[in-house]
């Protein structure tokens, strides 16, 4: 197993925050009931993201890299459902600014993890 803490933050304690994130943007979008097309899988997206992060502290060395990969791909899933509700008018850009910032400060933290898996071979 490799470290998972970066900074001071857990990538377990990460990836769960950004599902709750994800959760409540998905709760808000269906709540204004403007029935944007894609919430089923920005959720779907968020879930995922948080149980690979929390399966990361669990992984063997080998399967590090690869979950890490496909946390990093859920989250820039995410982040394109995310822009297409900006342009499409589901939310404003000031709404998707805090989902997104998380995104990117995770698929930081999961390319640093990654990338010390690749150095720990």
């Amino acid at each position: 197993m490799i470290e998972t803490v970066i900074g001071n933050r857990n990538i377990e304690d990460a990836g769960f925050d950004y599902c709750i994130r994800t959760a409540e943007l998905v709760k808000y979008l269906r709540e204004t009931g403007k029935n944007f097309p894609l919430t089923e899988r920005l959720l779907i997206c968020g879930i995922e993201t948080g149980l690979a992060c929390k399966k990361l502290n669990d992984e063997e060395i080998g399967e590090i890299k690869k979950t890490a990969s496909c946390a990093i791909s859920q989250l820039n899933e995410a982040d394109f459902i995310t822009e297409i509700a900006v342009a499409g008018g589901y939310l404003t850009q000031q709404q998707s600014t805090h989902i997104r910032n998380d995104g990117k400060e995770i698929t930081r933290m999961l390319r640093i993890i990654r990338d010390m898996e690749e150095i720990g071979k």
